[in-house]
């Protein structure tokens, strides 16, 4: 279990990222914050080394609905960290191992001394800069090393596709809305996934599926098309049509604004 305690100041109640936050949103900000790496930290996974800074940590959706507690769920996660991103709060990547959280400015409100706070300030801001990747470039050792006797096992190995930790996200996200489960990650489905996430971003992809997810399941509305995930990806009528300016997206949010009778 995680030790110590974390700063938390009253100005928080005057900033917009507190008075615009649902209450389930700043459930996710506090939680966010104590799950945040306190001082740089390193840690093997999987025979490999990764390091991260002070404000960094590397989680997933469900972790972070886990440790929020009952009544949190993945979509609440999800929205949150597309607001806390707009609003400057944190920055938001997928990494190798998961998905990379950077809380900016994380040594102005959690740092002892101004000077150690201006430092980790400028080691935060240059991993916002880079988009957060900098955990991402493990350290691991030289797999030419490990396999230089053994050829075969290296081309073997260069074989096996291995879907990212936000593809798989991505994929049980989708199974979450309950409309066309898939029972296993294809690599051709995979693959399209992390098409769309290079295209779009994964908060555009959660969001267009959510909304989707709304649409079909909402009684008044008429579309009620069955997609799998694959065509939902792939097809031009698909998730494209329910982000910002899409048709379905501006069919479906002109339904709800009109006034109930």
């Amino acid at each position: 279990m995680a030790q110590g305690w974390l700063k938390l100041y009253r100005e928080l109640m005057e900033k917009p990222i507190w008075f615009q936050s649902t209450p389930e949103q700043k459930t996710i900000l506090i939680t966010l914050l104590m799950m945040a790496n306190h001082e740089g930290k390193e840690w093997d996974w999987q025979g490999k080394s990764y390091q991260v800074s002070p404000g960094q940590f590397v989680t997933s959706l469900e972790k972070i609905a886990e440790k929020a507690g009952k009544g949190i769920t993945t979509k609440n996660v999800r929205t949150a960290l597309v607001k806390f991103e707009k609003l400057g709060f944190l920055a938001n990547e997928s990494a190798k191992t998961g998905r990379l959280i950077t809380i900016v400015n994380w040594g102005l409100y959690q740092s002892d001394e101004e000077k150690a706070g201006k430092e980790i300030d400028r080691q935060v801001a240059k991993t916002w800069q880079t988009g957060g990747k900098q955990v991402a470039n493990n350290q691991a050792p030289n797999k030419n090393k490990e396999y230089k006797n053994d050829k075969n096992v290296k081309n073997k190995e260069k074989d096996v596709y291995t879907p990212s930790a936000e593809a798989r996200e991505l994929f049980d996200h989708w199974n979450e809305q309950k409309i066309v489960v898939h029972r296993e990650l294809t690599e051709e489905m995979a693959k399209a996934i992390e098409k769309a996430l290079r295209q779009y971003g994964g908060n555009r992809c959660g969001e267009a599926i959510d909304l989707y997810s709304d649409a079909y399941y909402n009684q008044g509305f008429y579309y009620s098309h069955k997609w799998t995930l694959l065509k939902f990806l792939k097809q031009s009528n698909g998730i494209v049509d329910w982000m910002e300016e899409g048709q379905r997206y501006i069919e479906y949010n002109d339904y709800l604004d009109q006034p109930a009778d």
